[in-house]
């Protein structure tokens, strides 16, 4: 999931990038600009479903822990785009603001995934539940 949110952060960055590039030839612009919306789309879809299947299996089937998941992909919709409006709203017609403002929504999730992730590993905050049905 790290690994995915990184490569979606890159790809971002990668999209707008390419497109700066359309000064100097339009045909390497275009297709590098390609290449990172597919490698976009293919992190985005692997988050995407990973998130859901983990929310369902940690649960054993449960809707609602797959509901967090959506909740938390529905609050990253939201987010991203809000930070680049407000960005460009501030900054009319400047697009790396807007970029950078998204890139930190995005940086954010990665740091607060891999404190779970470590947390997880390292046995921390995990119910007490758990504990109680093994003794």
């Amino acid at each position: 999931m790290v690994a995915a949110s990184i490569t979606m952060l890159i790809a971002f960055v990668g999209t707008i990038a390419a497109g700066a590039l359309d000064a100097l030839n339009m045909a390497p612009a275009l297709a590098a600009m390609a290449v990172a919306q597919i490698v976009l789309g293919l992190s985005l879809g692997t988050i995407y479903s990973a998130s859901l299947y983990f929310g369902m299996a940690v649960s054993d089937g449960s809707t609602e822990h797959g509901g967090y998941h959506e909740a938390l992909i529905g609050l990253g919709q939201i987010l991203g785009p809000l930070v680049g409006a407000t960005m460009q709203w501030m900054r009319p017609g400047a697009l790396w603001p807007a970029v950078i403002g998204i890139s930190g929504v995005i940086s954010i999730s990665i740091v607060v995934q891999a404190i779970v992730g470590v947390r997880a590993a390292l046995g921390i905050g995990t119910s007490q539940r758990i504990d109680e049905a093994d003794a």
